[in-house]
């Protein structure tokens, strides 16, 4: 049996590595990802349900990416439902030089050691605040 926090890490190890697999192997089958708080998100929608839909808007997303960097991660249960991830992502985008700096947190929902939802915040008191709503 995972704990919560570790099935968070080992899907950002997954998303790291490129290991769809492992990436997607904790996910619910009705997951929900929410990013309605990502500020600079280039989509119109900001909420994908299920795994298909959103892998295949990651795929999007990425594919105007050149590199992306998660340094600094910090993974912390957040009683007993909820996990929150925290963490500065390094961007390099196709046709640009200059990289895009971000301070991420996500907030993860846990039922039965699958991810059932997902809350992305490029604030990271924002995540954190919201972190402690949910988990009551």
């Amino acid at each position: 049996m995972s704990t919560n926090a570790e099935i968070v890490t080992r899907s950002f190890d997954g998303f790291e590595t490129s290991d769809m697999d492992k990436f997607t192997s904790d996910w619910a089958d009705g997951l929900i990802f929410d990013v309605s708080n990502y500020e600079f998100w280039p989509l119109e929608q900001t909420e994908f349900n299920g795994a298909e839909e959103v892998v295949f808007v990651f795929g999007q997303f990425m594919s105007n990416v050149r590199s992306l960097e998660v340094n600094n991660l910090q993974v912390t249960p957040m009683g007993p439902n909820h996990v929150l991830a925290l963490y500065d992502e390094v961007r390099r985008e196709h046709g640009s030089e200059e990289p895009i700096a971000l301070k991420i947190g996500i907030v993860y929902e846990l039922r039965d050691e699958k991810l059932v939802h997902v809350w992305v915040f490029t604030n990271q008191e924002r995540a954190n605040a919201f972190s402690r709503e949910v988990s009551g």
